[in-house]
């Protein structure tokens, strides 16, 4: 099925985005954090690549400048500062949405090389980049 968008699924993506943000902090990771992020992430209704992609395409956008400050944010954020981060990067599409649409060419693509069908511009990734093209 895919993703939600974050704003319609606020109460299970919070407590992800909040814990990933542990690892935006100007701190040192320590294996309890680790451990924490892990926990949340395990708990939550998403799968691994799913959380790569709230990970990639949410949280590191929206908090990654905090590593490059000198005086970064180091005490910890609440959970509506990263809710909102979050949502205000998300809205200004700070990230390529499209990626998803690629890995899954990729993998149409690795599959059907594998099957012995040699990849060539003419296939069936071609014609659904044409369409979402033409959809916009």
């Amino acid at each position: 099925m895919g993703l939600r968008h974050p704003q319609d699924d606020l109460q299970c993506r919070t407590p992800v985005w909040v814990a990933m943000a542990e690892l935006y902090l100007d701190t040192e990771l320590t294996d309890s954090t680790i451990y924490y992020i892990a926990r949340t992430c395990a708990s939550s209704p998403y799968s691994e690549r799913e959380l790569e992609r709230i990970m990639f395409a949410e949280v590191w956008p929206a908090l990654c400048p905090n590593l490059l400050n000198v005086a970064g944010e180091w005490a910890g954020w609440d959970e509506d500062f990263v809710q909102q981060k979050v949502l205000r990067c998300y809205k200004k599409r700070l990230f390529c949405r499209e990626w998803a649409d690629v890995v899954n060419e990729c993998t149409v693509l690795r599959v059907s090389t594998v099957k012995g069908t040699p990849l060539s511009g003419g296939d069936k990734s071609t014609k659904n980049r044409d369409t979402r093209k033409a959809k916009t």
